[in-house]
């Protein structure tokens, strides 16, 4: 067998991945190369001048914005169910009074909590608003699909706490779902509005 001759067969990109285009107002060439890789390679040839430029593929673009929405419905369930547990365990400090702890802890765990405390309400819906608005940004096609994760996420936390949730994360789904109401308004208003002429 031939070394140098499997070297360059593996080396060479076969006709059928490659793509000539030339531009019809200049000496402009750009080639276009797949080699099974995430990205597409253009060539853009000017004059004497090369210069490439890397697309990712669309299929690996769109696996890894599914990678995302997945982690981010496992996030929501987590931060609902962490919710939850510090929730029960504040109320574990209210009600049983052979649980000694000093009032320090006592009013930390409460403030955590507590309407603006960090597993409050408002915080922890927030948080999930925020990133969902994060991995969605301004386009109005991945709301629905960010919508939809949300509302998994709490439906796993519910059946992680056996089929019902606390008061607090039913509010705080509450307060999310409202946010997602207004953010949809936003996007819409904003995919309405006429674009500015340069």
């Amino acid at each position: 067998m031939d070394v140098n001759r499997v070297g360059s067969a593996q080396t060479q990109v076969p006709a059928a991945n490659t793509q000539t285009k030339q531009s019809e107002s200049s000496s402009e060439t750009a080639v276009v190369k797949n080699e099974q890789t995430t990205n597409q390679d253009v060539v853009v040839e000017r004059g004497s001048e090369k210069s490439t430029i890397s697309i990712p593929d669309a299929n690996a673009v769109l696996k890894e914005s599914h990678q995302h929405i997945e982690a981010f419905k496992k996030m929501v369930a987590k931060l609902v169910e962490n919710q939850g547990k510090k929730t029960r365990k504040s109320a574990l400090f209210e009600e049983d009074p052979m649980i000694d702890i000093d009032p320090e802890t006592r009013a930390a765990a409460q403030e955590a909590i507590s309407e603006d405390g960090y597993f409050g309400v408002k915080q922890t819906s927030e948080r999930i608003l925020s990133f969902a608005k994060a991995l969605g940004g301004n386009d109005l096609s991945k709301f629905t699909e960010l919508k939809n994760a949300i509302i998994e996420g709490f439906k796993q936390a519910e059946e992680a706490w056996g089929g019902g949730l606390p008061d607090i994360c039913n509010k705080t789904r509450d307060a999310v779902m409202k946010g997602l109401d207004e953010w949809e308004k936003e996007l819409r208003g904003a995919q309405t509005q006429p674009k500015e002429s340069n």
